[in-house]
């Protein structure tokens, strides 16, 4: 593990047509400061954590508690970087804009990532976007532009170059020496049919054009390297994409309890190293081979949504723990096998 991400809230100024955990602005419920504090400090005492994340809902609705918070992370751990993932709601003025960051730098953000995509664009003006990036050269801060397309999107990559008058790197093409150089950054990624407006479309004309199903085949790079906490303190063992009621991602509240212990009980779950070793896809053959009157979809976008479909069926989930000894005995041998390729490999070296 060496990042975590905290979902600061699931409130959000905006309620966007689609959203995989579905935020919306009747959400109250929030990540305090002092929280967010004992959690990195029950961690760092630990291990190296080399990126946090403060993400929503809207985070920046809260940006008292996260300025805290980002204070405390950067006086005991200076190397840690610091990312917020917000929509820009905040920047409707170049003004309002240039007070917000120099807050955020002066406490220690590293980044920001703006959602951009024609769902928040749809809310959120083009305006808030120019007087970020504007505001954010002028004080060399890192912004990522973070792209979600889908089918007939209008928005991409050259759009916002021309709404910004310049050329924009895309992350997957940055270099050590233009990151050392350049501060605006963009990153595109495919909708995930998960959450709100998700029954409402045809899932297979959701796909990519440059759709292969290696996009969810595999292990997971997330589970039981990335850990994220719910506003209401629960820790989930991955990037925390899936629907917030899909309770067998959930576990212990790490506010009342300490977290590296409760991440230990995920590092000992079979269920999360069958994830990891695995992936979504190989549970997906394995509940198929012992029940194949299961209906699953044909296609996913990616990984996330094979999880969602898996583990919101009960079906699946009785087999699983049906046969938790047959699973236990297959990941021991994966395990073996995996770590006698890693001691050859380390031999030819």
């Amino acid at each position: 593990m060496n990042n975590i991400s905290f979902i600061v809230t699931d409130k959000c100024n905006i309620r966007c047509d689609f959203c995989a955990p579905e935020c919306d602005p009747k959400y109250k419920e929030y990540l305090k400061s002092k929280d967010m504090i004992k959690i990195f400090s029950d961690l760092e005492s630990q291990m190296e954590i080399s990126l946090v994340v403060f993400t929503g809902g809207e985070p920046m609705l809260f940006k008292n508690e996260i300025i805290e918070t980002i204070k405390y992370i950067k006086k005991i751990s200076p190397k840690t970087n610091l990312r917020i993932v917000t929509n820009g709601f905040w920047a409707s003025s170049f003004k309002s804009s240039k007070i917000t960051i120099t807050e955020l730098i002066s406490a220690g953000i590293s980044e920001l990532n703006i959602s951009v995509d024609d769902f928040h664009q749809k809310y959120i003006s083009e305006k808030n976007i120019k007087n970020i990036v504007f505001n954010a050269r002028e004080f060399g801060l890192r912004v990522l532009l973070a792209h979600k397309s889908y089918p007939n999107s209008k928005s991409d990559k050259e759009y916002y170059e021309n709404l910004l008058g310049s050329e924009i790197t895309h992350i997957r093409e940055s270099t050590k020496d233009n990151l050392s150089k350049e501060t605006i950054f963009f990153s595109s990624g495919y909708t995930v049919p998960i959450g709100r407006g998700s029954k409402n479309i045809n899932k297979e004309e959701w796909l990519p054009k440059n759709y292969t199903d290696q996009r969810w085949k595999g292990p997971c790079n997330e589970v039981l390297k990335s850990y994220t906490v719910s506003p209401d303190g629960s820790l989930m063992p991955c990037c925390g994409l899936v629907s917030r009621d899909l309770g067998v991602f959930y576990g212990s509240n790490v506010i009342e309890n300490d977290t590296a212990k409760e991440m230990e009980k995920y590092c000992n779950s079979f269920l999360y190293n069958w994830l990891a070793l695995e992936g979504p896809s190989g549970i997906l053959n394995f509940v198929k081979q012992k029940d194949s009157s299961l209906m699953f979809s044909k296609y996913f976008v990616q990984n996330c949504q094979v999880c969602q479909e898996l583990f919101s069926n009960e079906t699946v989930l009785n087999i699983i723990y049906q046969n938790m000894d047959e699973i236990s005995s297959k990941l021991s041998l994966a395990r073996c096998l995996l770590d006698a390729r890693r001691v050859t490999l380390l031999e030819s070296i």
